[in-house]
């Protein structure tokens, strides 16, 4: 593997940062096993790393990256052959460029969300870190936060209610204001 000059690794972390979600969607969709997907999202991100001497910086990134994602799933079919669920190449590719259309409104949503979530209380941000990004259940939530598991529940569909037309909101104002 050639060393990256640190011009290149700081445009390979800008780039893969952009496509990180939508590959990661994209294994998650051709994957079940939530681990194995996480263990192959972060075998691809290594992989663009050590053949991004060769990225042709004239095209985009993602299709690239989808591309590498797409072989990576291919040979790791044997680890999950298992599973009752295995994609073949054609659907694999139907599913990849299924993706690449719908990822600039994905990071558009995304940045949308990051703003709303900005807009919460510290208590909401907080509800929301535990539930979607630490995973955990109704009932661990009301016990870290010292509440009832019903008014968990009731705070969580308020949140996201409010995070929903938040969104909604942004997403008129930028239709309005091109």
């Amino acid at each position: 593997m050639k060393m990256l000059t640190t011009e290149q690794q700081e445009q390979f972390t800008q780039l893969w940062t952009q496509a990180q979600s939508t590959v990661a969607c994209f294994v998650h969709a051709s994957i079940q096993d939530r681990g194995h997907a996480e263990d192959l999202i972060q075998e691809i991100a290594m992989i663009l790393l050590r053949k991004f001497t060769d990225y042709d910086t004239t095209k985009p990134f993602l299709p690239w990256a989808m591309g590498v994602a797409k072989f990576a799933i291919l040979g790791s079919k044997r680890d999950f052959a298992r599973s009752r669920l295995v994609f073949d190449e054609s659907l694999l590719e139907r599913i990849s460029q299924t993706m690449l259309d719908v990822a600039p409104a994905q990071r558009e949503e995304a940045a949308f969300l990051d703003t709303c979530l900005t807009k919460l209380a510290p208590k909401a941000r907080k509800m929301v870190r535990l539930r979607y990004y630490d995973s955990l259940d109704l009932a661990e939530i009301a016990r870290v936060l010292g509440i009832s598991e019903v008014a968990t529940r009731v705070g969580l569909l308020r949140i996201r209610e409010q995070l929903r037309k938040c969104i909604e909101n942004q997403y008129q104002r930028e239709r309005s204001h091109p």
